[in-house]
């Protein structure tokens, strides 16, 4: 790995990969899992002091009051891709930081003709053995 990569990635990581915004990985990882677009707000009901620092830190502003802590992810994706630490924005820190997101949306229909397919066999050997008796 090149040392900007590794530059990039630990950067990447002091931003988002920690676990004060775990909850907003998840929420942008089940978006793209479902294939949703990263746009609108993101909200964690009670959250921490930790959390709302992590926030700060991320967005360069101070978080508002309150117990709840709400992100744009459109700003989020903004601020990775300009800064350079995510070129690909948020998407790319997904990926980079999670690991390849799975496209469920695609997995549909081979999840459904593999269940026919289970079911069938059962069907089947219920059928022979129905016969039997």
């Amino acid at each position: 790995m090149t040392e900007s990569v590794t530059g990039s990635q630990a950067k990447l990581h002091r931003l988002l990969g920690g676990e004060p915004l775990a909850w907003l990985m998840r929420r942008a990882r089940d978006r793209l899992e479902a294939g949703r677009p990263l746009t609108g707000t993101v909200t964690l009901p009670a959250a921490s002091a930790e959390q709302r620092r992590a926030a700060e830190r991320l967005t360069g502003r101070t978080a508002r009051s309150g117990a709840s802590l709400s992100l744009s992810l459109s700003e989020i994706d903004r601020i990775l891709r300009e800064s350079g630490t995510a070129p690909g924005g948020l998407a790319e820190a997904v990926v980079r930081l999670t690991g390849p997101v799975r496209d469920r949306q695609r997995e549909q229909p081979d999840l459904a003709v593999a269940w026919a397919d289970a079911f069938a066999s059962l069907n089947d050997r219920q059928a022979r053995c129905g016969m039997l008796r």
